[in-house]
């Protein structure tokens, strides 16, 4: 099984543009980093300690 390494400190970023997906406006916003981030949270693959 394959194992996936971590880097010490911050060695990315993601950004979604996701106009011509959901409606524009802050809420809609913060649910879909809420999702995205139970789903990398379910996988093991994100312990967010800020959101900006």
């Amino acid at each position: 099984m394959a194992m996936l390494m971590r880097a010490p400190g911050e060695c990315g970023l993601w950004f979604w543009d996701l106009n011509d997906v959901v409606e524009p406006g802050l809420e809609s916003a913060l649910r879909t980093a809420a999702r995205m981030s139970a789903l990398l949270r379910d996988h093991g693959l994100l312990e967010p300690s800020q959101v900006e």
